[in-house]
């Protein structure tokens, strides 16, 4: 299958080629990490790098970018101490948070990086790991451009460019059996993302008799379930239910007259895109 097609209506199922333009499109992604963190890697016969791991608590940055405007290019150099591998990688990458453009301008005040790039074939090339004699030397970021937006209507972007010097050239990968493997694979080398707070959902306690109080809240989005804990004076706390996704509302009966009764409630999320949200904490005393 082609790369891409000339014309979106050229009567074949390939992307468009004005799809490489757009973030939506044929994206590229690049993998940064640190040689101060002690990467581990094996190659096997070939040369191919077919493992890579790294120590716990350490991880490789992603970012995502235009892939036609992705470039790479290698240069030698001859000396009396031997040959050297000039290694350049520059890639437009894509943020729209202020998140993003933290990591990218972290990019710059770091030393002995390695790359590892997609390429437009679809293969991945580490830059900077891999030396035949010692340790590499890594690359680090020698220049940054900054666009505020296309015509084209991406979002903002910065070309950023990594140099160094090896005593060999790059070195593919062979994590996995093709690109969604690899990718998969490193991806799980990735900094986990903060997971975001579900909001809180408003508490409210009214006593409808002498032997029950109903309780109500505001349903929250994306959580899995709810926590409901009751008191007897607003400190020690125990489980009172755990209503599903959805529900507003539980009745607390079996009451005796005259009972003061604290309750709270949270959103629970999945631990990994949400977090639980705040507790709410609202009272209520039945008629005696």
């Amino acid at each position: 299958m082609a790369e891409c097609a000339p014309l979106a209506s050229a009567g074949n199922l390939d992307p468009s080629c004005d799809a490489k333009f757009k973030k939506a499109g044929l994206n590229a992604r690049m993998y940064i990490g640190s040689l101060g963190d002690k990467p581990a890697f094996q190659r096997n016969s070939e040369g191919y790098i077919t493992s890579l791991t790294l120590p716990t608590g350490k991880y490789l940055r992603r970012v995502v970018g235009r892939k036609l405007l992705n470039n790479a290019s290698t240069s030698l150099t001859r000396t009396e101490g031997g040959v050297s591998f000039a290694g350049t990688v520059n890639f437009q990458a894509f943020f729209n948070t202020q998140k993003e453009k933290n990591t990218i301008q972290g990019f710059a005040k770091m030393e002995d990086l390695f790359i590892i790039v997609e390429e437009n074939s679809g293969v991945f090339d580490v830059y900077g790991l891999v030396a035949e004699n010692g340790a590499s030397d890594g690359l680090e970021m020698t220049a940054l451009d900054h666009n505020t937006g296309t015509a084209i209507g991406d979002k903002t972007s910065a070309t950023l460019t990594f140099s160094g010097s090896n005593d060999i050239m790059s070195v593919y990968t062979k994590l996995g059996a093709d690109t969604a493997a690899e990718a998969t694979i490193l991806d799980a080398l990735v900094l986990p993302e903060a997971a975001s707070q579900l909001a809180t959902p408003t508490l409210t306690a009214t006593a409808t008799s002498s032997t029950q109080i109903n309780l109500s809240w505001i349903d929250v989005v994306n959580e899995d379930s709810y926590l409901l804990e009751e008191s007897t004076d607003g400190t020690a706390w125990t489980e009172l239910a755990t209503p599903a996704v959805g529900t507003t509302s539980y009745p607390r009966t079996g009451l005796t007259a005259g009972t003061l009764k604290f309750f709270r409630i949270k959103a629970v999320g999945n631990g990994t895109s949400y977090s639980d949200s705040d507790y709410s904490t609202a009272s209520a005393t039945t008629p005696a």
